[in-house]
């Protein structure tokens, strides 16, 4: 069927040839990014970035509070399931609920973290009218300073 649909377009040698072009180029970029992500790694590791840690925290970085406390709930349930017993010692410390100054607090931290990595307004994962919404786009702005003057 696929072969059908492809032998019915007007497909010419020059139309060929642009495409093939256009995707070798497009693979070449891809080959130059990987290898510059690859010297980056490197890099990071070499400085002291243990890089199993770091890919999982830019993983979790997203999360909110909530989906975080439900991941590491499934995680102590999954270890039960496995009879890690390293892991089911987690449940002893399981984290209280945040207070509300905790949670502007960590609205802030995470507006800093934003700032210092260029993130524009758009991304506030609150509105402006709520007060965490107002912490973080403080903390954005208190980061982008920081970014700016290193």
């Amino acid at each position: 069927m696929a072969e059908d649909q492809a032998s019915n377009v007007d497909l010419d040698e020059n139309k060929f040839f642009t495409h093939l072009r256009e995707i070798e180029s497009a693979e070449r970029r891809k080959d130059e990014c990987v290898s510059g992500l690859r010297n980056a790694r490197k890099l990071a590791q070499g400085a002291g970035v243990s890089l199993k840690e770091f890919d999982l925290i830019r993983k979790l970085n997203g999360f909110t509070r909530d989906e975080l406390m439900s991941l590491i709930n499934r995680l102590i349930q999954y270890a039960k399931y496995l009879r890690t017993p390293v892991i089911q010692q987690l449940e002893m410390f399981r984290p209280e609920e945040a207070s509300e100054d905790e949670m502007l607090d960590e609205a802030y931290g995470k507006g800093v973290v934003a700032g210092k990595r260029g993130v524009e307004t758009a991304a506030n994962p609150w509105t402006l009218d709520n007060p965490l919404g107002q912490r973080w786009e403080a903390g954005r702005l208190d980061g982008a300073k920081l970014l700016q003057a290193a």
